[in-house]
């Protein structure tokens, strides 16, 4: 069970409160240089199983639309750190002929799928949390808070 008063208190200094949460591809670009690539490149029963995923997350809101966007990472020096993160990967998309950091993402849900946790948790960190994900204690604050304690 998660202590959220000691995650709070351990994390005060790094824990991103905002007003409104950003869509996710703008936190992205705050990270790395993308390519936004068509999803038709994708497998169909890949797609499928990501859209199901996205629509099943706990973060996924009642009756609002997923649109699933595909990207690519640029190799750049702002992407180096996600580059040797997936350097021992054995995930990856066929369509690519290097290794490649890529994800799948929704706006409002976030990255649904990427080969790189690095960058997965980064970006949720950067996306940040808003006060009434505090006040409430709900499963926004609990997946931020557990991103701290992630060791990647």
């Amino acid at each position: 069970m998660m202590d959220f008063d000691l995650l709070m208190n351990k994390y005060k200094d790094k824990i991103v409160i905002v007003d409104k949460k950003e869509p996710t591809t703008e936190i992205i670009k705050k990270l790395v240089d993308i390519k936004e690539l068509p999803l038709e490149i994708i497998n169909n029963k890949h797609l499928k199983i990501t859209y199901d995923n996205a629509k099943n997350s706990i973060h996924s809101k009642l009756n609002e639309e997923i649109i699933l966007r595909l990207y690519q990472v640029i190799p750049n020096e702002r992407s180096r750190e996600y580059y040797e993160d997936i350097q021992n990967d054995t995930c990856y998309l066929a369509f690519f002929e290097e290794k490649t950091v890529y994800m799948i993402a929704d706006d409002s849900i976030g990255i649904i799928e990427t080969n790189s946790n690095l960058l997965m948790k980064n970006i949720e960190i950067e996306r940040g949390v808003t006060k009434n994900d505090i006040n409430e204690r709900n499963i926004f604050l609990n997946t931020y808070l557990s991103r701290f304690e992630d060791d990647y």
